[in-house]
């Protein structure tokens, strides 16, 4: 009779008749759209059926299926850091499409190719992974379509390769990467916080559902350790699986809260210590805005605030110097279209009458020397030039009167700069085309810098990521502290949450059916799917067997 009010409460409480769609039914179509979309996008079978659910604490996947997994794991970090690496590289992508263009003899931003690609194959993954992770979430067992596979084998094999090819012939890429994480590190560090936060709301729902479901199963089993001791193996895959999920959580938390520590950025000063902003040359002009090496964009530079110029200087068949930077004249001049058959030839095998009617150019009269060759040359012929050093010792620098140094940033910042600036030499460092590194260059105190980039980096009043230590200092205890409160309150409030299943597991044990079933319409809620729990159906041991066969004989 109590079933009959029981459905008759659980009609009054929705309010649903057989024309409209119950909730139920609702959230249920919900979640076959859900399913569906998981074990489509993962396996191709893209029709709903009622998949079989792994048992809590067990595998659900064969081997196989858990090396593919793995795989795909290898295949998004890779691809992750092939991306990272290649997004902090972007200020030498100029650099790498001139690369290209001497081997291909054709102009392309192959460097733009190349960053789209790694996001592709780096969202690809971590797309992939994400929707791994749900089917493991519901406990559904793992099948990796094959085109999937072989994708994945593609990603790690190209990543790979790319890797390979970067660290034999561009190492210099790795060095651009850390100093990037000296100036972005702070401001990494309190995003990984944060990230660390969100990730903590499933990780509380994971580690809680399997305390319930441990607590759970030993009172359902309270009774029948001595007869069924294998279900022992049970509890010991559950208490593993939550240290391996919370151990690494805290520990990489731990670190994080220490990481501070460990962090030295050159952007984190007082303002009183922060030096005078570096001065710009242009180099071959301002190459963004006009044509590089030419007089516009020379004066394009000017008009953003260079205070210098750098060019290349060949010496034409006839001995006339000329602005050029190419070994050959088909990048930017219209040789193609003049004399196709010389465009390649070098740049010094032409004649000035010749060149003159492809690109025109002025002499300038204050001119930096850098190269190293036929300087004795050059202050005989011109003395009024100002010869500019390299990487050298200062004994060096002194033993040839000279006080400036041309450089490349990634040598000067990781070789040190202290004893250049003790001995008042005055540091141009080049080439600075991208905000961060410019700068980075200005918490360092380079005195000046070589970019094509001139129409942006002037307009700069302060460094990015510039920071007083006692803010930074108060940003860290201000995370630490709050990331601690969120976190522990999101794991008290899920175990609390999972506790009340458990005592109301006791409650509907001990009471009576009738009364539990009264109490329950009196609130207003329906147990057509809560079924108090009763003893599980253990089978027999043999022991259990002797006993039924010896008392049946009695009677």
């Amino acid at each position: 009779m109590h079933e009959d009010i029981l459905a008759e409460s659980g009609n009054k409480k929705t309010g649903n008749s057989d024309e409209n769609p119950s909730p139920w039914l609702e959230r249920c179509f919900n979640r076959k759209c859900y399913i569906t979309f998981l074990t489509g996008c993962y396996s191709c079978h893209w029709q709903y059926r009622e998949w079989e659910t792994a048992e809590l604490g067990s595998c659900c996947c064969s081997w196989k299926e858990q090396f593919s997994y793995l795989c795909l794991i290898i295949a998004f970090v890779l691809s992750a850091i092939f991306l990272f690496v290649w997004a902090e590289t972007s200020n030498e992508y100029n650099g790498f499409d001139w690369v290209v263009y001497l081997g291909t003899k054709r102009w392309f931003f192959w460097s733009i190719i190349m960053l789209s690609t790694a996001g592709i194959l780096t969202a690809y993954t971590s797309l992939l992974l994400l929707i791994g992770a749900f089917l493991l979430w519901e406990r559904i067992e793992l099948y990796l379509h094959p085109c999937h596979k072989v994708l994945v084998l593609l990603v790690i094999a190209l990543c790979s390769f790319l890797l390979s090819i970067l660290n034999q012939y561009w190492r210099d890429k790795w060095l651009i990467a850390g100093l990037s994480l000296k100036v972005f590190a702070p401001f990494l560090h309190m995003s990984l916080i944060t990230v660390m936060i969100i990730m903590s709301w499933p990780l509380a729902i994971c580690v809680a559902h399997l305390e319930s479901e441990v607590r759970i199963r030993r009172y359902k089993m309270a009774g029948y350790e001595h007869e069924v001791p294998e279900s022992c193996n049970i509890f010991t895959r559950l208490r593993a699986l939550q240290i391996a999920a919370g151990l690494p959580f805290l520990l990489i938390l731990l670190c994080l809260y220490l990481m501070p520590l460990g962090i030295y950025s050159p952007c984190i000063m007082k303002k009183e210590n922060l030096g005078p902003k570096p001065k710009f040359f242009g180099h071959r002009g301002a190459p963004m805005l006009a044509p590089e090496n030419t007089m516009m964009s020379f004066e394009k530079a000017v008009e953003h605030g260079a205070s210098g110029l750098e060019t290349d200087v060949y010496l034409s068949w006839d001995e006339v110097p000329f602005l050029m930077h190419d070994y050959d004249l088909s990048r930017t001049t219209n040789i193609r279209e003049v004399q196709p058959s010389s465009a390649y030839n070098h740049t010094a095998n032409f004649n000035w009458t010749f060149l003159s009617t492809l690109n025109a150019g002025k002499w300038f009269i204050k001119i930096f020397w850098l190269p190293g060759y036929d300087r004795k040359y050059v202050r005989f012929m011109a003395p009024g030039f100002q010869h500019v050093g390299r990487l050298r010792t200062l004994e060096e620098l002194a033993s040839e009167n000279m006080t400036i140094i041309n450089v490349d940033y990634k040598r000067l910042f990781y070789s040190g700069l202290r004893h250049y600036k003790a001995a008042k030499i005055h540091i141009n460092v080049y080439t600075v085309n991208e905000p961060w590194l410019f700068s980075l260059a200005w918490c360092y105190r380079i005195n000046s810098v070589t970019t094509d980039n001139i129409q942006v980096l002037n307009q700069l009043s302060h460094p990015l990521f510039f920071m007083t230590p006692g803010n930074y200092t108060f940003i860290w205890f201000f995370m630490v502290s709050a990331s601690a409160i969120i976190i522990g309150f999101v794991f008290c409030y899920h175990w609390i949450k999972e506790l009340k299943k458990e005592r109301w597991l006791e409650e509907a044990t001990t009471a009576p059916a009738g009364l539990l079933n009264l109490e329950t319409i009196r609130e207003g809620t329906t147990m057509e799917t809560e079924v108090p729990p009763q003893k599980p159906d253990v089978p027999p041991t043999k022991k259990g067997l002797k006993e039924t066969k010896n008392t049946k004989g009695k009677s």
